[in-house]
């Protein structure tokens, strides 16, 4: 690994759907050292992820040294959906996004009922 290689990781924080914002939270990691924690908000099941997320990467330092963003899916604060295209876009950074588990269909579609 590069040394200048650093990667941003962002996720969103515990929330209830009562809530109205809920943290997002964002790490910039290279070979071994953590060089930045970020935080902001987002809206519950709002449609602010994309924007909010491209100014916490672009906030982040030099966004030239950023090889990635890694996000924990494309939903944030329950559906709150991330633009994928176009965080790439408004950042110039490749965007991967790291889903853990199969979603469960059933109660997506029960939540969104």
């Amino acid at each position: 690994m590069k040394p200048q290689f650093r990667v941003l990781g962002i996720d969103d924080g515990p929330f209830s759907f009562t809530d109205r914002s809920v943290p997002a939270i964002g790490v910039v990691y290279r070979k071994g050292y953590i060089d930045a924690i970020l935080k902001s908000e987002l809206t519950v099941d709002g449609d602010d992820a994309t924007t909010v997320i491209a100014k916490m990467v672009i906030d982040s330092g030099p966004v030239k040294q950023l090889a990635a963003v890694m996000l924990d899916g494309i939903t944030f604060g329950g559906f709150n959906v991330v633009d994928l295209e176009a965080l790439h876009n408004a950042t110039g950074v490749p965007v991967i996004t790291v889903t853990r588990d199969e979603p469960d269909m059933e109660a997506i579609r029960n939540a969104l009922e």
